[in-house]
């Protein structure tokens, strides 16, 4: 009776998941990464205007495709209306109450519905905190300013908006608004961090959106309605109701403080080792992988750092390091930050 030994070979995307670890320290100790790019080699970064007219029943005012690799993220802009009181003492004296930000809603395409996981959540709220410590939207540049809609004797609605000089009284009685965005960002074929490409992407819908006019018709002005409620009788006043004017020849370009828009580059940072002659002799060293993709990279290297540069390539907009699987030190920071340096003057 012989014994026969059969050897079991796994595909690499098989190996990846079996064992991510052996399967990526494998390829980092031949010079390659599983996705077979260089160390810092970033995935190609495609960048192109949406065409969005509708988004779950919201009209969208800005949109952006994103494709990074084989991951696709599609970005819509929508907005809503919100009074805001106009007297100085709701006026705050901090420097950041002057800037805000859009709130972003993230949906990862899994061919599954359900309520939001940990990643969307987390990813959302990461995505509002760096735009708005990067101030890139003032709130004076969503001012909505709204006109006024008056009935002629015909009939017919005519709508006037004030001048940038105005001192007339008859806007001196409607009440203040401002636009409040909203982002809707789709992500499908999920390879990797999405941060990055979200960031780029809610970036580029920006740049691309147009806020519309807004008025209130003067037909509602000191309206008051009879009610009677409990044997008590009194009167209801009727409220202005701010309207979006559909003319896109009066809609604008969002005002954005573009020097402080910045790219954003990921990267992760993991211990090579590579085993002497000595079988107890073992050296190690930090290696720098750009952009992570796969699930190897992605669950071995526990260190990331995130570097936003803006477009003059002078100023960081952003860094976060994490440690929890490699030694950084501040060699492998510089690196970094040059890598990212390099990667925004060339995209």
């Amino acid at each position: 009776m012989t014994n026969e030994f059969h050897q079991i070979s796994f595909p690499p995307s098989v190996l990846d998941r079996l064992a991510p670890d052996i399967s990526l320290q494998r390829h980092l100790n031949l010079g390659l990464r599983p996705c077979l790019r260089n160390f810092n080699e970033f995935k190609p970064l495609e960048v192109s205007t949406g065409n969005l007219q509708e988004l779950e029943g919201n009209f969208t005012v800005g949109s952006s495709i994103v494709k990074n690799g084989n991951t696709t993220v599609i970005c819509g802009i929508t907005l809503g209306v919100v009074e805001t009181p106009k007297s100085s003492i709701f006026e705050s004296t901090d420097s950041e109450s002057t800037y805000t930000s859009v709130y972003p809603v993230v949906e990862i395409s899994r061919g599954r519905s359900g309520a939001p996981t940990d990643e969307e959540m987390i990813l959302s709220q990461k995505l509002y905190e760096t735009i708005l410590h990067s101030k890139i939207i003032s709130t004076k540049s969503l001012e909505a300013k709204p006109g006024m809609a008056i009935a002629n004797d015909d009939g017919s609605l005519e709508i006037i908006y004030p001048t940038p000089n105005e001192t007339s009284d008859v806007f001196s009685n409607i009440k203040s608004y401002s636009f409040v965005l909203y982002a809707h960002l789709k992500v499908f074929s999920r390879s990797g961090p999405l941060f990055d490409v979200c960031h780029t992407s809610l970036i580029n819908a920006l740049k691309n959106t147009k806020l519309p006019k807004v008025y209130v018709q003067d037909s509602f002005n000191n309206i008051k309605v009879p009610i009677r409620s409990k044997g008590n009788f009194g009167h209801l006043s009727k409220s202005n109701d701010v309207l979006i004017d559909g003319n896109k020849a009066l809609m604008y370009d969002l005002p954005l403080n573009h020097e402080q828009i910045g790219l954003s580059s990921s990267f992760g940072i993991i211990e090579l080792e590579s085993n002497s002659t000595n079988d107890m002799d073992v050296d190690s060293k930090s290696v720098i992988l750009a952009d992570l993709e796969g699930d190897s990279e992605e669950s071995e290297c526990l260190s990331r750092a995130n570097i936003i540069i803006d477009q003059d390539n002078s100023h960081m907009k952003h860094v976060s390091i994490v440690g929890g699987g490699a030694n950084i030190n501040i060699d492998t920071i510089k690196e970094c930050i040059q890598i990212a340096k390099l990667r925004s003057m060339n995209v």
